[in-house]
């Protein structure tokens, strides 16, 4: 991406590596609210969709949802 100049992308996919790496590298407790895992799972899907443009993915989940904790 960077050769080809596609900086916004070149952004982006440091963004969501960032995250990536940050969830992975930082988790030390049992449980984790299900909005930080959505979010996890968003940007390892986004770094995905990257490099394979044609994957499609929708996460549709109840809001009052988001709180909760799982393993």
């Amino acid at each position: 991406m960077a050769k080809l100049e596609k900086n916004e992308a070149v952004v982006a996919m440091s963004h969501h590596l960032s995250n990536y790496y940050r969830y992975t590298t930082r988790q030390e407790r049992d449980l984790v609210a299900l909005s930080e895992e959505i979010n996890f799972v968003t940007s390892y899907l986004e770094i995905q969709n990257m490099r394979m443009p044609r994957l499609n993915y929708t996460i549709d989940l109840p809001s009052d949802m988001l709180h909760l904790e799982i393993p």
